[in-house]
This record gives structure tokens, C-alpha cells and sequence, in this order.
């Protein structure tokens, strides 16, 4: 066995335990240096099989745009702030149905860099019974923009996705499908839907709704999509909620935001802190909530004084006595690090990974058949 070729053999032992009881172990590499079965992604993607887990390497460069629309698969990176340098990133990655019997549900992304995360239950030749998706997991991704139920004049219905430890970086786009044609309303159910311990860096959230003679006559109801323990850094300048009715927000920090674009309405506050925010989230538009705290620092470890967007030389814990630590509704901490998923920055996905290999003999290549001894260390990757 070549020496190039034993990064190969330890990325397959990693992942080993933790998906013994999955279906294949597909690896894919771009990178000429680490072997792989495959070196394209969608080449791989469709040659799965329903299940199957694809061990993607970090590479230089970008393994492009891919879809998965056909079968349930999980899709592992080496987390997007790898120590090598080497980030499993993506351009446009598509998740979606094919027909009425093969779709992406159940579908798993860990340790993903994607510059934009489209969730789309529609197919040709569908219709209001059919476009459906559901049982969606992305874990420890960065993001630059999300679109859920993307399209134009149709009815979607997506449910049971689940964003945990992700950095999202600049737009979420909330049922765009929605629209008015003549006397017809089309609207996109989107239901179980959330944002657990995220990092939102100059992120806007925006959806659809339209109002008659001021009064709201047709609208997307965000009433089944919830964002709680997560920090919100660096706001933009039109608002951070825009054309949005019925969102759920629960235990946050906002630090630097103008909280409200063009329109909203109904939005449920509980138990957030806001700092240098531009606008108090209760008092207009039928908003709710109970337990929040205004205009008070939360107190970060170490974090500008002046909002700046996201970096990994920021540490958002909380100082001894920050407000933020006993302010949600039990009395615990709210933030990225309360809650059931405390965050970590840059983290590789949450399997067992191998942080130390020693040859024992000093051998750098055998000859095929060989042997070869070494000793490694490993964490749970929690």
C-alpha cells in the first residue's frame, strides 16, 4: 500500500462505527492525493443506492453544483474549517423530489460548505397531493443562502427539516413559491421546520404575503418554523425580517440588528436578548411573546463592540454574570451554547474522528499484500 493512499484507508475507518449499521460506504475524492472511489459527487450520487453514505474529502477546489432527488443518502464532508485546509464545499446543492414514488426524504448533509441550499418538492407532472418532502437533517454546514419550497404559483409542503450547528451567512428564503394569480392564492405549507444552536451572519428572512386595505389577506404562515438557541451578529440594513407572519423565535442573542424590513406581522418572541438592535420586537403588527431582554449586552467571551459579521477569531461564550445565562424559560442559557445541541465553531460532523496516526516503524510505503503497523488516537466527535 502506498503512503498516499493511508489517508484513504483512515477517512473509511473513521466513519466505520458510526455507520456500521448503514446501507454502502461510498468515498469520493477531487483531490489527485487522496484516492478515492469516485471523484464526482452526482457520479456517486446517482450510483447510490436508497441509504447509502457517501465519505466526501475536503478539496481545493469545489466539487460544483449536484442534485439529490431520487433517494434517501447521507452525505458526509470534512467539515467546513477542516484543519487541513480542505473543505468539502459545493456551489448550488438541490434537494428535492423526482416523481411521485422517488424523492430526497430522509435525506442527511454533515460537514458541508454550500453557497446556496435549495429544498424544492416539486417535480413535472405534479401536483398539490405530491409535492411533498420531508425528513431532511443538515448538520454542522456553513450556508451562504437557503431557499425551502422555491418556485413560482405552486403549492409545496415540507416538513421535518432540521438545520443543527450550522453558519449561515446571508439569505433564507421562506416559501417564495408563493403568489396571487387572479382570484386563485397559492401558498406552501412548510411545517416542523428548524434552526437549533445556528450562527446567523448578516441573515435576512424573507417569505411572501399581501395585505388588503392594509389588513393581511393571504400569507405563508411561518407558524411551524421555529429558531431557537441561536446568535444573530451583524445585521443588514433592511431588515432582518421581511414579509414574514407567524415566525417562532425562542432563546437567541441579537447583537447589531434592525429587526424588521418591509413588512411582517405576528411574529412570537420568547425569551431573546437584544443588544444594539434598532427596533423592540414587541408593540407593533399583532407581535407576541414574554421573557425577553432588551438593550443589554450579552456579554460575549470576545466579540467587537461594534457588530461585525462572523469570525472564527469571535468567541460567543458567555462571561460570568452575562444576563444571557439563566435567560431562557427554565432559567438556563440561551445562545449557541444552551439548549440540546451546544455549538462549535468550524466543527467536523458529529462521528467518531481519528486526530493522531503514528507508524511504528517508520515505513512510509509496503509493497502490495504487505503489512504496515501504526498506532491512532481518536474523540467521539460529539
Amino acid at each position: 500500500m502506498k503512503a498516499t493512499n493511508l489517508q484513504t484507508l483512515l477517512f473509511s475507518l473513521l466513519f466505520l462505527a458510526a455507520f456500521a449499521v448503514q446501507a454502502t460506504q461510498i468515498t469520493v475524492s477531487s483531490d489527485p492525493n487522496r484516492v478515492a472511489q469516485y471523484t464526482n459527487v452526482q457520479s456517486a450520487i446517482d450510483d447510490a443506492t436508497d441509504g447509502d453514505t457517501l465519505l466526501i474529502y475536503g478539496s481545493p477546489s469545489s466539487y460544483g453544483d449536484i442534485v439529490i432527488n431520487q433517494k434517501s443518502l447521507v452525505l458526509i464532508g470534512e467539515g467546513y474549517n477542516s484543519n487541513l485546509s480542505l473543505i468539502t464545499s459545493f456551489g448550488t446543492v438541490g434537494i428535492g423530489r423526482f416523481d411521485s414514488n422517488n424523492s430526497a426524504n430522509g435525506t442527511t448533509l454533515l460537514g458541508l460548505r454550500i453557497s446556496n441550499l435549495s429544498i424544492n418538492a416539486n417535480w413535472s407532472g405534479s401536483d398539490n397531493s405530491t409535492r411533498t418532502l420531508q425528513n431532511i437533517d443538515v448538520l454542522r454546514c456553513e450556508i451562504t443562502d437557503i431557499n425551502i419550497a422555491p418556485g413560482s404559483f405552486i403549492v409545496h409542503t415540507i416538513s421535518d427539516l432540521n438545520f443543527i450547528n450550522c453558519l449561515i451567512n446571508d439569505d433564507i428564503e421562506l416559501g417564495r413559491a408563493f403568489g396571487v394569480s387572479g382570484s386563485t392564492t397559492y401558498v406552501d405549507f412548510l411545517d416542523d421546520i428548524t434552526f437549533s444552536n445556528c450562527v446567523f451572519s448578516s441573515v435576512d428572512i424573507n417569505s411572501r404575503l399581501r395585505r388588503d386595505a392594509g389588513v393581511l389577506s393571504a400569507f405563508i404562515d411561518l407558524s411551524g418554523v421555529r429558531i431557537f438557541n441561536s446568535v444573530f451578529v451583524d445585521g443588514v440594513n433592511n431588515g432582518f425580517l421581511d414579509q414574514t407572519v407567524n415566525l417562532v423565535l425562542e432563546d437567541n442573542i441579537f447583537f447589531g440588528h434592525e429587526l424588521y424590513g418591509g413588512d411582517y406581522a405576528q411574529i412570537t418572541w420568547n425569551n431573546n436578548l437584544f443588544y444594539l438592535t434598532d427596533q423592540t420586537p414587541l408593540g407593533s403588527n399583532d407581535n407576541v411573546g414574554s421573557g425577553n431582554i432588551l438593550n443589554t449586552d450579552p456579554q460575549f467571551t470576545d466579540y467587537p463592540a461594534t457588530p461585525t459579521g462572523f469570525s472564527y477569531d469571535h468567541d460567543y461564550t458567555l462571561q460570568a454574570g452575562s444576563p444571557a445565562l439563566t435567560a431562557s424559560v427554565n432559567g438556563e442559557e440561551i445562545g449557541i451554547y444552551g439548549g440540546a445541541y451546544p455549538f462549535e465553531v468550524g466543527a467536523q460532523p458529529p462521528v467518531p474522528q481519528i486526530i493522531e496516526v503514528t507508524i511504528q516503524d517508520g515505513t512510509s510505503s509496503v509493497p502490495q499484500g504487505g503489512t504496515i503497523n501504526f498506532n491512532f488516537k481518536a474523540k467521539s466527535g460529539n
